[in-house]
């Protein structure tokens, strides 16, 4: 469910009221004694979305070389012409495995939802904050996406 609502991200929501949106925001653990086979059935739940990354990989790849090119005969003469410089490709990030929240914001402002996969829940808690000294206000951050909040 987590993963479906990861996919959908911000385009579709429930209006609940007028000013009461719900959208499809879901953190998930997997909670089961050790050897209960949780790292490999989480493996088989996300295989969609290596399948749909590795594409979107392979697609940026290939809009990176047109651009290199596009870029290249801009700068060779369409720049003295006044053509407008060629636009850079951006990245379909369908999820991550260890970020920032920084990196998140990032990925979020060119992507409808993107899925925070973490083997371990305490991996995810104790990265939070980690470059900041401890100081810092990821736990907030989380509570806000979880809401639909901006992050700015």
């Amino acid at each position: 469910m987590a993963l479906v609502g990861a996919l959908i991200g911000d385009r579709l929501h429930l209006v609940l009221k007028t000013s009461w949106r719900e959208y499809l925001t879901l953190y998930l653990a997997i909670v089961a004694r050790p050897g209960a086979a949780k790292t490999p059935s989480l493996g088989l739940a996300k295989w969609p979305l290596d399948a749909l990354q590795k594409a979107a990989h392979e697609r940026y790849g290939e809009r990176m070389a047109e651009y290199q090119d596009e870029l290249a005969a801009w700068k060779a003469g369409g720049r003295d012409r006044g053509e407008p410089e060629p636009v850079k490709p951006k990245l379909r990030h369908y999820y991550s495995t260890d970020l920032t929240v920084e990196a998140l914001a990032g990925m979020l402002a060119d992507n409808p939802g993107v899925a925070v996969i973490r083997d371990e829940i305490s991996g995810w808690v104790a990265a939070m904050d980690q470059y900041k000294g401890g100081k810092g206000s990821d736990r907030q951050q989380y509570l806000s996406l979880w809401s639909a909040q901006t992050l700015k």
